[in-house]
């Protein structure tokens, strides 16, 4: 299955040990990650400027990043949050096939799915995989 991580649920697998992090552990195991480049850059900047992670921690995620996630491209053909950050990722989800977008945004979260993508918490997706698993 193919999964988008929005960017608040791969920093938060990164900065803290807790279900996001439990999470995205399973989606490397099981499922095909997702991302583009204007996510990375988000998720660069939130590391950098919210986080105040040295340079050498943000050169460590990217690392991780482009080794185990699929990287397509972005695409901007999409407008329907207040937010062109959301549009960007809506956009990139429905663009390839994404199953899932994994988010903690709100804003995102309100449309609950666009053109076949479920748009769920990180706990709601915890539980469609424990569905799964059976």
């Amino acid at each position: 299955m193919k999964i988008l991580l929005d960017t608040n649920v791969i920093v938060s697998a990164f900065a803290t040990r807790g279900l996001c992090s439990a999470l995205f552990e399973v989606c490397i195991e099981d499922h095909e990650l997702i991302i583009s480049n204007s996510i990375i850059a988000e998720i660069k900047k939130v590391l950098e400027k919210k986080l105040k992670a040295p340079k050498s921690t943000i050169n460590e995620v990217e690392y991780y990043i482009n080794n185990y996630f699929i990287k397509v491209t972005d695409s901007d053909n999409i407008s329907i949050c207040r937010d062109k950050d959301d549009n960007k990722i809506i956009s990139v989800a429905a663009n390839n096939e994404v199953s899932f977008l994994v988010s903690g945004d709100d804003d995102l979260l309100v449309l609950k799915e666009y053109r076949g993508v479920k748009i769920v918490t990180p706990r709601q997706f915890w539980e469609v995989l424990r569905d799964q698993r059976g």
